[in-house]
């Protein structure tokens, strides 16, 4: 599958072209779009459709992967990104291409395992999926490649090899080499779950035993209460010998 990734923006607009499959990607090809702060806002727009239709002519991706436009305090700052999205939306239906949106949580959540990672931590991320030699140069760029390896994995998520696994984990498995596997934290916790409920059992057997051996030294008491009883006995029969001997006296 090959997609088209794109981070927003009207001074600067991030696109990357990534071929993959969820599990092993490649950077096809990327642009960062400027626009001069002096034109005009239709003239900035029009380069920014303009630029966004020639890759997409030139690359012929499968799809278009777009970081979703999430307003913040600054309002013409949100205005103006609104814009490019707007254009660049124009652009894929003229090319008759399907859009798919995801937002900046989604997209530094599958690609660095964190939703809240930096801009460092996923231009790192980036270069070592596709296997770059340099860490992207621009933020813009980098974060347009963030979005397209973002729709490779959700996209091969059901029916791909790495299914369940983020892309991040799909990378460092690739780097292994074959025979490398990954074991769930759950499963080695259910295991010892599972060992520690037998020991409990087992505990809870020689449990039962003690209480067999306290059973049986309650036995033994009642058996020294019986010689208790019967040493009680004989001290009653020595004291009516005491008795009778003491008659004799008497006599």
């Amino acid at each position: 599958m090959r997609v088209i990734g794109v981070d927003p923006g009207l001074a600067r607009c991030g696109v990357a072209v990534v071929d993959g499959d969820g599990r092993k990607s490649a950077l096809a090809t990327h642009r960062l779009i400027r626009t001069a702060a002096d034109d005009s806002a239709e003239q900035r727009l029009a380069v920014v459709h303009d630029e966004v239709a020639d890759i997409i002519v030139t690359a012929r991706p499968d799809v278009l992967a777009i970081e979703r436009l999430l307003f913040n305090a600054n309002a013409r700052s949100a205005m103006a990104v609104a814009q490019a999205v707007g254009v660049i939306l124009l652009a894929a239906a003229h090319a008759d291409l399907t859009v798919v949106h995801y937002t900046p949580t989604q997209v530094k959540a599958t690609v660095t395992g964190q939703g809240d990672a930096d801009k460092a931590q996923v231009k790192y991320l980036v270069r070592a999926q596709l296997r770059l030699r340099r860490t992207p140069p621009s933020a813009d760029v980098a974060d347009a490649a963030a979005v397209a390896l973002c729709h490779l994995w959700r996209a091969g998520r059901p029916g791909s090899d790495g299914a369940g696994l983020s892309p991040r984990l799909v990378a460092a498995l690739a780097q292994s080499g074959p025979g490398a596997q990954v074991v769930s934290p759950a499963r080695r916790a259910g295991g010892r779950g599972a060992q520690g409920e037998g020991e409990r059992q087992r505990a809870g057997g020689r449990g039962t035993q003690g209480e067999g051996e306290r059973q049986r030294a309650g036995g033994w008491g009642t058996q020294g209460e019986g010689e208790r009883q019967r040493a009680g006995g004989r001290g009653t029969q020595g004291e009516g010998e005491r008795q009778r001997a003491g008659g004799r006296g008497t006599r």
